[in-house]
């Protein structure tokens, strides 16, 4: 965190993935982002048994996007299937070397209060 020099603005939470969207979920003001890097293990795309849960966390943090314009942004190996998450509209892809990147949207809108 000191490298970033977001120690006043950022919180850091470790743990496990789904968990910690289920805990910002229930939240009675769920927080909202601009963008969400989803990185994980490239065999969590590339193995089908882990690909579903892997479209299930992408769901779920799709739902924490603003309408509209935010993205969350996926890395993994080019030659993996893109995933395909619910709620979320794949606005573009591009390739670098071995890796591949999707860029999704939320496809609901979701009322700001």
């Amino acid at each position: 965190m000191a490298k970033t020099r977001l120690k006043e603005k950022a919180t850091v939470r470790c743990g496990f993935v789904t968990p910690i969207l289920q805990t910002l979920l229930r939240q009675a003001t769920p927080p909202l982002f601009d963008l969400i890097l989803y990185d994980p293990p490239f065999i969590n795309v590339r193995d089908e048994n882990l690909k579903s849960a892997t479209d299930a966390e992408m769901s779920l943090a799709g739902q924490l996007l603003y309408p509209g314009h935010a993205r969350l942004v996926l890395r993994c190996e080019k030659k993996a299937t893109p995933p395909q998450p619910n709620g979320l509209k794949l606005e573009r892809h591009w390739v670098d070397g071995p890796h591949a990147f999707y860029f999704f949207s939320s496809d609901k809108s979701r009322q700001l209060t």
